[in-house]
């Protein structure tokens, strides 16, 4: 579980930057490296995490 700047819980896969963005990975399989996703907002990653 990653946590944001305040020691929040954000929930599995995602975390927040120092800077303040938050980010997320995407392992795509088949040895492939992950793909990180950022936004300003939690909101913001969760939505591009679905559309991905």
């Amino acid at each position: 579980m990653g946590k944001d700047l305040t020691g929040k819980e954000l929930g599995k896969g995602f975390t927040q930057r120092k800077d303040g963005r938050y980010q997320t990975r995407i392992s795509l399989g088949g040895g492939k490296k992950p793909i990180c996703l950022y936004g300003h907002t939690l909101k913001e990653v969760k939505k591009k995490r679905e559309n991905y």
